[in-house]
């Protein structure tokens, strides 16, 4: 008998609950296609990787219409959204919807499309890129960086958004 016979099978329903626990930031992840057109889609796995270099990742789905677009993108944004934007969360995880329509942006330095009044803004150069089960994981490398300190997080939880408290020990 091998380890593998050992697994028990995990429901995808019973593996996205677990997952559900844990916590996430949003961010609306941007880019400018090579006709120009502007793209963005809602992530929350979204992970820093390393700090020298600068780098971060996202994970993609395989079956995303705008896939393409962003693995051939010369840059991409990435805007952390605040407490207060779940609309524009909600708006960018729409398929196939006006994903722009009455969105407050801008062009960042790379080019690449911004939202304004963003937690934070990463500009990116693209890294690499993994094929990893249906999704695809998206490495990019931070070169320029905007906060805004001052705010909240929006914050995915248990299948809702979600507020945070600081506590201070």
């Amino acid at each position: 008998m091998t380890e593998s016979d050992h697994r028990i099978p995990i429901s995808p329903a019973s593996f996205r609950d677990a997952l559900g626990l844990f916590p996430t930031g949003v961010v609306v992840v941007t880019a400018r296609s090579a006709a120009g057109e502007l793209y963005g889609v809602t992530v929350n796995s979204f992970n820093s990787v390393s700090l020298d270099p600068p780098l971060i990742l996202f994970c993609l789905a395989r079956d995303l219409r705008s896939l393409p677009v962003f693995l051939q993108a010369q840059a991409f944004g990435i805007s952390f959204l605040r407490h207060g934007q779940s609309d524009l969360s909600v708006q960018f995880s729409m398929a196939m919807s006006d994903k722009w329509n009455n969105v407050e942006h801008r062009p960042g330095r790379t080019g690449s499309p911004v939202l304004d009044r963003a937690l934070a803004v990463l500009e990116c150069e693209p890294y690499a890129h993994y094929e990893a089960g249906d999704h695809v994981i998206v490495v990019g490398r931070v070169i320029h960086v905007e906060t805004n300190p001052h705010d909240e997080p929006l914050v995915f939880f248990r299948g809702a958004y979600s507020t945070i408290s600081r506590t201070r020990a």
